[in-house]
Formats: C-alpha cells, structure tokens, sequence
C-alpha cells in the first residue's frame, strides 16, 4: 500500500491541487482536479508524512513563485 505522500505526489501527476489543509484531528488535505471537478483527500496521523507533504506543497509554491505559473508536472519532472 503507497504512502500518503505517494499518494498526494501521484494525485498532483493526474492534475490535482491542494485547495485546503484541516489540521483537526491529525491532518486532512483537499484536492481537487479542476478540470474534472472532482475532490480527493489525504488523511494522516503520522507526523512524519505531514512534514513530508508539508515540504512537498512547499517546494511546489517555491517554483510556482520562481515561475509565475503551475504546471501539471510537480516541478521535479520540469527542465529548468
């Protein structure tokens, strides 16, 4: 079975966004796809996976900020 982070980093490759983060209980992080209008989330008590998304979301915004703009791919597969 593929861990939380795998499975946010593989929602990101099909085109999800994270849109809100709950942090009640653990930790929740809404997806959504907007080109299919559907949501997805990711639920986790372990505070090691929440700091791995944590820096994942992260490092996405850092080169959203150096780009101006998102591409589908997560910004580890893109040529600079």
């Amino acid at each position: 079975m593929p861990s939380k982070v795998d499975a946010l980093k593989e929602k990101y490759q099909e085109g999800y966004r994270c849109i809100y983060k709950d942090e009640s209980e653990g930790c929740t992080y809404t997806l959504r796809d907007f080109n299919k209008g559907k949501l997805y989330e990711v639920h986790t008590n372990d505070r090691m996976e929440i700091g791995e998304i944590d820096n994942f979301l992260d490092a996405l915004n850092v080169l959203k900020k150096k780009t101006g703009h998102d591409c589908i791919c997560t910004g580890y597969e893109c040529d600079e």
